[in-house]
């Protein structure tokens, strides 16, 4: 199993920033990320006393059938970005939306073909733990290089979210950033990060591996 306390690693918490007190029935949970400028590897561990999933298939809304981790990811400067789902059954659904609007409108199964994409930019395996599941995992950083290579992104942007699914079938969400209102796609609010040089993060508040925002304090 990948350490979360790998020297460097950056701890994200999952939190209701756009709330002033946490909802009823919040649960804790903690992604920890760290990495280099060709992979990144994060290792998600969430409170859960009852993981659940209805879920069959890869090509389902899967936040629609039960507990999902949520992984979004993009290049700053490039309108094009990723959203890939994660289930306590193990299944992985994989989106490319092709600009910030284009989330838009899909709200079922049905909606989904024309953005569905391959999974394998990120290697992930869903685990159990004592007091919940988690996913630990690896993204391939130029297997999510945008269309445009000439641009040669530097920094990206980053956000791990999360549906729990109560016993009464409400649903509690959160996510690592500091979103001002409850929706996910708000790359605006996501955390940034910097890529130095070939083979090394550099960053200016959690050691040499990582640049963040700093409205991620927030």
């Amino acid at each position: 199993m990948i350490s979360a306390h790998r020297l460097g690693a950056v701890p994200l918490p999952l939190r209701q920033a756009w709330r002033r007190k946490k909802q009823a029935g919040f649960a804790p949970g903690k992604v920890c990320l760290w990495g280099n400028s060709r992979r990144l590897t994060f290792s998600a561990r969430l409170k859960d006393p009852r993981p659940w999933t209805r879920a069959t298939h890869t090509r389902q809304l899967l936040c629609l059938y039960g507990d999902v981790l949520e992984l979004f990811f993009g290049w700053v400067g490039c309108d094009e970005y990723y959203e890939f789902h994660f289930a306590p059954n193990g299944l992985v659904m994989a989106l490319r939306w092709p600009n910030r609007s284009s989330y838009r409108g899909v709200s079922k199964d049905e909606d989904l073909a024309p953005f569905l994409a391959p999974p394998d930019p990120v290697s992930a395996r869903v685990f159990s733990w004592s007091e919940g599941w988690g996913v630990e995992g690896v993204i391939h950083l130029e297997s999510l290089s945008p269309e445009d290579r000439s641009r040669s992104p530097r920094q990206l942007e980053i956000e791990f979210a999360r549906y729990d699914y109560l016993t009464d079938g409400s649903k509690v969400i959160s996510s690592t950033a500091p979103l001002r209102r409850p929706c996910f796609h708000r790359r605006q609010d996501w955390h940034r990060f910097m890529l130095k040089k070939p083979g090394q993060l550099r960053g200016k508040k959690t050691g040499p591996a990582f640049l963040r925002r700093d409205s991620d304090s927030g």
